[in-house]
């Protein structure tokens, strides 16, 4: 991380005080403002769907294909974000790996208290492999979206240093998030078996 990036990153962060202590309405807009602070890259669109009864957007990115599909759970503490936040994280994974992008909109604690979170990836995940099978299915996630999806799959631990939580969605201004990005997408084709992809 450059001490430009740092600085700008730094400025970023200051200028949404998230206070977990505090009302839980009053704090769930600000990581969805602070993950949508930059427009999606050019030709990404977002269209609001359903799958197995649960909210979801499907992601189209230029240059991805039928070969695979990443269904993505969005970050939160199980309790704030949105599948239209994490969009631009779950695009920049299928830009890199030729996947079709699809982010999921789990129900929010507390008012849908656990196991509606699992239940809802879960009935997605069932929903998705009416059409698919699992071999052509690969589920990611950041922070509590990632924990919905790391039991009985093949993992990759992947440790980058001074950076922050999720420092991949501030890709276009860290290069180490564009690097872990390209990890990341490099790990899917491999399990989906994509030999080609559009540039990262």
């Amino acid at each position: 991380m450059s001490v430009r990036q740092q600085a700008e990153l730094d400025a970023m962060m200051r200028q949404l005080p998230l206070d977990f202590g505090g009302e839980l309405t009053e704090q769930r807009p600000l990581p969805e403002q602070l993950m949508t602070a930059h427009p999606l890259p050019a030709g990404v669109t977002v269209t609001p769907s359903a799958r197995g009864g649960v909210p979801a957007v499907d992601i189209t990115v230029p240059g991805t294909h039928g070969d695979g599909v990443i269904l993505y759970f969005h970050g939160g503490a199980y309790a704030m974000g949105s599948a239209r936040a994490a969009a631009g994280l779950a695009a920049g994974l299928a830009r890199g790996a030729g996947a079709l992008p699809i982010a999921v909109d789990c129900r929010l604690a507390p008012e849908h208290p656990y196991p509606a979170a699992p239940d809802d990836a879960q009935a997605a995940y069932r929903a998705l492999l009416v059409d698919r099978g699992p071999q052509d299915i690969v589920l990611a996630g950041e922070s509590a979206g990632a924990g919905l999806a790391a039991a009985d799959v093949s993992v990759t631990l992947d440790i980058t240093a001074g950076v922050p939580h999720v420092f991949q969605g501030f890709a276009s201004n860290l290069d180490e998030g564009t690097e872990a990005l390209a990890r990341g997408s490099a790990f899917i084709r491999s399990h989906l078996g994509i030999r080609s992809s559009v540039g990262a």
